[in-house]
């Protein structure tokens, strides 16, 4: 009677991810795909709670639980820091221990960041197996971390097989299907429904999505408002799709003073109308971005973030610009910040095509 019990008991996948759009949603994309082939399976997210991650999260009816981990950021520099997130981290893996056996998951994924340690590490003392998917062209600490704990590893860029040749290549996680493809006016349209705007926009002008909203959103902020004051030969034939990250007042005044159709909003679900109603787009080199304008096939303007915690973006950006020079334009931000025309010059040649 037990073994027909446990026989009975549905499947249970346990995520690890978050802290960032570009952690967490591709890693909710795949506990997506493996729902769909559990049905009636339970999906079990291991995430740091913040607001963020609670709003993209909250998209997803599927998962059965959530368990939120909190851990003081790491700074090599700041050596009195090391015991608390060590304490954090034994502590997390204990929970997490507590936490798979409870839930009998039978496998975890996870697509990097420190989150995914504790809970991987978990597994591996239960015997449950782990799958990470490094979605960058370089390995994170965390994902040569599990590498070296047996974790199965998966690649999206050919690049990162030179770094870990016992990875597995595999596809972006992407969010979307054909099904969500349209026609540029079309995801005008459906955004004019959704995304209310003083100054609506139009079918008779180009279109420019700044793709902001995670790390770095405001320098890009800046820098939408520097083009449209520095080319006002464009303010009655370009209209403007924005996703600041922050409160999006200001932006809102300064395209309203120049009369430029605009949308303006934080965050929005409607991504991918925002993708195909744009004639160019500017963003970072994210590569869950990267992936969506390569599905969507947009032209875009990718200008970098260089940080710690970011380096990787650099190197995604050349990778995918070297495989579709036509569509992608990769813009180092040392760069611009002596030659700012170089870059007002180029957005201009889109909306003048």
């Amino acid at each position: 009677m037990l073994s027909n019990q446990r026989a009975q008991r549905p499947s249970t996948l346990c995520i690890a991810a978050g802290k960032s759009g570009g952690h967490l949603i591709p890693a909710l994309q795949l506990a997506q795909q493996w729902h769909n082939e559990h049905q009636g399976g339970n999906v079990v997210l291991c995430t740091y709670g913040t607001m963020l991650d609670q709003k993209i999260y909250a998209r997803y009816p599927f998962i059965n639980k959530v368990q939120s981990f909190s851990f003081t950021t790491f700074i090599a520099r700041k050596l009195w820091r090391y015991p608390i997130i060590a304490m954090q981290a034994i502590k997390a893996t204990w929970i997490a221990w507590r936490l798979l056996r409870t839930t009998q998951a039978e496998k975890v994924i996870t697509t990097g960041g420190f989150v995914a340690l504790p809970v991987s590490i978990a597994a591996r003392l239960l015997g449950i197996p782990v799958e990470v998917y490094e979605l960058n062209i370089h390995p994170g600490k965390a994902v040569q971390a599990l590498a070296m704990l047996g974790a199965k590893i998966f690649a999206v860029f050919n690049e990162t097989l030179k770094k870990m040749p016992h990875a597995v290549l595999t596809d972006y996680p992407i969010r979307f299907t054909q099904a969500d493809i349209k026609s540029p006016s079309v995801a005008r349209l459906e955004l004019a429904q959704r995304i209310p705007s003083a100054i609506p926009l139009t079918d008779n002008r180009k279109t420019v999505f700044l793709c902001g909203g995670s790390q770095g959103s405001t320098y890009l902020n800046e820098l939408m408002i520097k083009f449209v004051i520095a080319r006002p030969d464009l303010h009655n034939s370009m209209q403007i799709i924005h996703q600041s990250g922050t409160v999006p007042d200001r932006f809102i005044e300064v395209y309203t003073k120049y009369r430029i159709p605009h949308l303006v909003f934080d965050f929005h679900p409607a991504i991918a109308a925002c993708y195909q109603a744009a004639d160019v787009v500017i963003c970072r080199a994210g590569a869950g971005t990267l992936f969506e304008l390569k599905f969507f096939n947009r032209p875009a303007v990718i200008i970098p973030l260089v940080a710690a915690s970011t380096g990787h973006q650099g190197a995604n950006a050349r990778a995918i610009s070297a495989q579709m020079p036509e569509l992608f334009t990769t813009m180092a931000q040392h760069m611009l910040e002596t030659n700012l025309e170089a870059f007002f010059d180029l957005v201009a040649k889109y909306l003048r095509t």
